[in-house]
């Protein structure tokens, strides 16, 4: 029998940690490349719903507002971020890097409720904010006719 000495102690490390120990040796699978793979799965999205109509929070910190494009095609709302990658000084050594703005796509299929005209956006504190209004809502026409 052959015992394997492992140099890390699961039981006192905390989940995270035992996490990426454990996918370490799958690089493809749980890295850089995957999210690469999955550009949809890096920005966390918050929609609310008011009696005004809709409210979507992008969290995308590390943008600035030119990195941002958000387009409309018929009923597909998309939000596209890329970030131009800057060329750090030659006696900057990274020790570690865990945080980089990625470039990211998310899309939302809007409801026919919705008036795409009036559709804002803004970016700060590194929350991407759009507001969606709803159309007035039109009542049915109820009349009343006469018996001749």
């Amino acid at each position: 029998m052959t015992y394997l000495k492992l140099n890390t102690k699961p039981v006192k490390e905390n989940f995270n940690n035992m996490m990426e120990n454990f996918f370490t040796p799958f690089p493809s699978i749980a890295g850089k490349e995957f999210s690469a793979l999955h550009p949809g799965s890096q920005v966390p999205v918050n929609i609310s719903k008011t009696t005004d109509g809709y409210i979507i929070e992008i969290v995308a910190a590390g943008f600035a507002k030119e990195d941002f494009a958000v387009s409309l095609e018929k009923d597909l709302l998309t939000v596209f971020a890329e970030t131009k990658k800057k060329e750090e000084a030659e006696e900057v050594t990274r020790v570690r890097r865990e945080y980089e703005a990625q470039t990211f796509k998310r899309s939302f299929t809007l409801d026919q409720k919705v008036d795409k005209e009036s559709i804002s956006a803004q970016y700060k504190s590194g929350i991407l904010t759009l507001k969606l209004s709803l159309k007035p809502e039109e009542k049915p026409l109820v009349k009343q006719i006469n018996i001749a």
